[in-house]
C-alpha cells in the first residue's frame, strides 16, 4: 500500500505516480457520504465513480 502522501485520514491512497514535474495521487474516500452536500437530502443516487484532477502547490522542491 502506498504511503498517504497527502496526510488525510479521510482519503485511502490507492496509488501514487509520479514524473519529473508532477505526482498523481489517486485516492478513495474512506467514508461513504450520508447527505448531499448540497442540499442535504438523505435520498442520494450513485451514478458511478468520476475521477477529479485537483491542482495544489508544490511540495516538493
Amino acid at each position: 500500500m502506498p504511503t498517504n502522501i497527502l496526510n488525510l485520514s479521510r482519503l485511502n491512497v490507492e496509488r501514487v505516480e509520479d514524473d519529473e514535474h508532477d505526482y498523481h495521487i489517486y485516492a478513495n474516500s474512506v467514508v461513504n457520504p450520508t447527505t448531499c452536500p448540497s442540499c442535504l437530502s438523505a435520498r442520494l443516487v450513485g451514478f458511478g465513480r468520476n475521477q477529479q484532477l485537483i491542482k495544489d502547490l508544490p511540495i516538493d522542491q
